[in-house]
């Protein structure tokens, strides 16, 4: 009997390597990008774009201000009267109507 041996081969050749290759391209792509991304994130001054740097304000030194401090507390506020509320009669509940039939045509 004549058996021929069967590879594990696929048909693709040199298709299949450069696929490979190219996607461990990409892989590493895609990584590269996240690592610059990552490292604006945590220090913005490595931006390599001037206009789009974060200004950085200058702190400003605390002055000695104008403005007079109470030895104590102002009074509070006391509220003016009201005028004192009427009693109104309440009404007493009214009965709930009993359902009736609707004529309904289109």
């Amino acid at each position: 009997m004549n058996k021929r041996r069967r590879s594990n081969r696929s048909g693709g050749g040199c298709f299949g390597a450069l696929a490979n290759i190219l996607t461990l391209v990409f892989l590493m792509g895609i990584c590269g990008v996240f690592a610059g991304f990552f490292a604006l994130y945590l220090n913005p001054q490595l931006n390599p774009i001037a206009e789009l740097r974060p200004i950085i304000v200058p702190t400003v030194a605390p002055t000695i201000t104008p403005t007079i401090t109470p030895q104590q507390l102002p009074p509070t506020f006391t509220p003016a009267p009201t005028n004192t509320p009427v009693a109104t009669p309440t009404l007493l509940p009214s009965s709930t109507p009993i359902p009736t039939e609707t004529p309904f045509s289109l």
